[in-house]
């Protein structure tokens, strides 16, 4: 087997390594590394030490030079929650704060915890406040 079927067939590899592996963008940095040294192999067929270090020269500077931008642009895009959407919206008290600090209101038909977001917060049932930021399982009202 020539020198470029075999880099060919570690490019391969590479690129089989990177599709069935979770981690995104591991290893196809060295599949591309791997053409090089395939194209290098072409043109110079008796210098395996060439096609190694071309090999590893550029699938190092592929994985340390591309790999911050690529995973930027490959990063997978941030859904929502369905708990984000009510922040901002005023929604009405279906019962009085406890000692805690909490009460309950209804959204889009589910009931959710309120909790005070300070101590200044005078509200009972009936009455309308706003969503400010959600943590844990308790939305925070002013």
């Amino acid at each position: 087997m020539s020198n470029a079927v075999m880099w060919i067939v570690i490019a391969a590899a590479m690129m089989i390594i990177e599709l069935v592996t979770v981690q995104a963008l591991c290893s196809i940095w060295f599949c591309f590394s791997a053409v090089l040294a395939a194209i290098t192999a072409v043109f110079f067929p008796d210098f395996m030490l060439l096609q190694i270090s071309v090999f590893i020269v550029f699938g190092l500077l592929f994985f340390l030079g591309i790999r911050k931008y690529a995973i930027k642009a490959h990063r997978w895009y941030e859904v929502p929650l369905n708990t984000d959407r009510i922040i901002g919206k005023k929604v009405k008290l279906l019962t009085d704060f406890d000692s805690d600090g909490l009460s309950a209101f209804k959204s889009d038909g589910v009931i959710w915890t309120a909790e005070k977001q300070n101590e200044t917060v005078q509200a009972k049932a009936g009455d309308t406040v706003e969503i400010v930021s959600l943590h844990g399982n308790k939305y925070f009202v002013k």
